[in-house]
């Protein structure tokens, strides 16, 4: 019985919605002021912290850039009020050049 309720109460909700919707009068609408966005750099805000690192090639000329990346996130959160740097994820990937016979 209670679900039939709930049912009917949710089907009037919106039928009730859709007149408003149809009508298209504002004065009708109802308004929900938007949800103020968080400032990630406001000093009052706590944060923890991981970082992603990635190099998309296993060239030999590359090996320092996934090492740069990290000490540059791990020292950009250091310098961050607040901030927490609680991992530092990384990867190094060869990619595959499609060829002719997988393209």
């Amino acid at each position: 019985m209670n679900n039939k309720l709930a049912q009917n109460s949710k089907a009037e909700e919106k039928a009730r919605i859709r007149r408003r919707i149809k009508d298209g009068n504002a004065d009708n609408a109802d308004y929900f002021p938007a949800k103020e966005t968080p400032q990630i750099f406001d000093s009052a805000n706590e944060m923890r912290v991981a970082v992603y690192a990635r190099v998309s090639t296993l060239n030999t000329r590359q090996t320092s850039s996934q090492a740069m990346q990290e000490e540059y996130y791990a020292d950009f959160v250091e310098r961050q009020e607040g901030w927490e740097l609680v991992g530092i994820y990384a990867e190094a990937c060869d990619i595959i050049e499609p060829t002719q016979e997988t393209a």
